[in-house]
């Protein structure tokens, strides 16, 4: 892979191949420019609810003291980083609601057998890297399985395409079955757990994106590539540092290179 040797990439993970499928705009600004960026309270939620319900499921401690705890170990987290205080505030009660849900869901599994597991797979000759979150032995067949843990405002009612997406990662370097919890943390939590599909066609999707990736870095050098990507201005995932490198990078004016790349691409 001639394109991510000649930018130094040497792995990928999952969520890498997540930006620059959905996020080119960050995507370039973080490996192609090498900006660092913070997270945020709603990323660190799920963090939190997940290491949570490991403490409880691990320990067997006192639910409402792991809770506790984990909400405090949260906001002192996000007071560190000077991430936005409303958006913290929002978030906090939903740890407690997201680790009391989960254990509810997980406790009847026993004890984990390992959690967040650093697993490595080979696509393309690229290796790509991901940590799986539950690991759990079914004590009345001996067969292990995977549970991944997703917060959110609202419950899931089928494994997303992208979650099936992350969990064929796992499963093909585990050769065990996938499940994945989603867990809703509003006012009226709730929580379903569902099975990850096993089917190539979620490898070979990821295999098309790594040689978009690769084919795209090879044709471009960073000036070029700089022109190509026109950000998305209006996203989501824009944050206060992440505005100031974007502005830092493309400016005000956004798509004066259009004629460029098209008369490039041709």
């Amino acid at each position: 892979m001639d394109g991510l040797k000649k930018y130094n990439i040497e792995r990928l993970s999952y969520s890498t191949l997540s930006n620059f499928r959905e996020r080119q705009d960050l995507w370039f600004l973080q490996k192609i420019c090498g900006y660092k960026f913070p997270s945020n309270p709603a990323m660190k939620r799920g963090n939190y609810v997940e290491e949570g319900i490991h403490a409880h499921l691990s320990e067997k401690g006192n639910i409402d003291e792991v809770c506790d705890v984990t909400t405090q170990l949260f906001a002192s987290h996000c007071k560190q980083y000077e991430y936005d205080v409303e958006k913290t505030q929002k978030e906090i009660p939903n740890i407690a609601r997201g680790i009391k849900e989960g254990v509810k869901k997980l406790a009847p599994f026993g004890k984990p057998v390992s959690y967040q597991k650093q697993i490595d797979i080979e696509l393309l000759g690229v290796t790509i890297r991901g940590y799986t979150d539950f690991e759990f032995l079914n004590e009345q067949t001996g067969e292990l399985f995977f549970i991944d843990l997703k917060t959110s405002s609202q419950l899931k009612k089928k494994v997303s395409f992208n979650h099936n997406c992350q969990t064929s990662i796992y499963n093909r370097a585990t050769n065990t079955p996938q499940k994945v919890l989603y867990v809703r943390t509003s006012a009226n939590p709730d929580s379903i757990l569902l099975d990850a599909e096993n089917d190539s066609k979620y490898i070979e999707y990821l295999e098309r994106q790594i040689k978009s990736m690769n084919l795209l870095l090879e044709k471009f050098d960073k000036e070029e590539l700089k022109q190509l990507i026109v950000p998305n201005v209006d996203a989501f995932h824009w944050d206060k540092e992440s505005v100031k490198a974007r502005k830092e990078v493309w400016g005000i004016w956004l798509n004066r290179y259009t004629l460029y790349i098209v008369m490039k691409l041709n």
